[in-house]
């Protein structure tokens, strides 16, 4: 099955970060979206290992992504590789944020893949 991946960069772009204010994609904390079997699994990073925020997003990928009928099952893996960095974070929100505006690096999920 192919994997359109418009419907689900904006389900996740209204999933916010409760203390940054920012949504997940904009973070760049949604690393890579793959579907095998009617399984879609979304590969998520958090901003630093010990964060308490980890429950939390899983919630909320499953719950904005349940009613997607193509998949039948959503899964939510954790990963620390590579780590989070703010580079990470694109152009707009860094500069929402007060960061300068270096180019975010390549991602295989961002917001200009909406």
């Amino acid at each position: 099955m192919a994997l359109d991946r418009r419907p689900i960069i904006q389900r996740l772009s209204q999933i916010t970060d409760p203390e940054l204010g920012l949504d997940i994609i904009s973070l760049g904390l949604v690393y890579d979206l793959s579907v095998a079997s009617k399984g879609l699994t979304v590969l998520l990073t958090l901003t630093f290992p010990g964060c308490p925020l980890s429950g939390y997003f899983q919630e909320q990928v499953r719950a904005a992504l349940k009613d997607l009928t193509e998949y039948q099952t959503v899964n939510v893996k954790i990963t620390f590789e590579p780590p989070w960095s703010v580079e990470m974070i694109d152009s707009d929100a860094r500069l929402g944020l007060g960061f300068a505006s270096n180019p975010a690096p390549a991602s295989n999920v961002s917001p200009s893949k909406k």
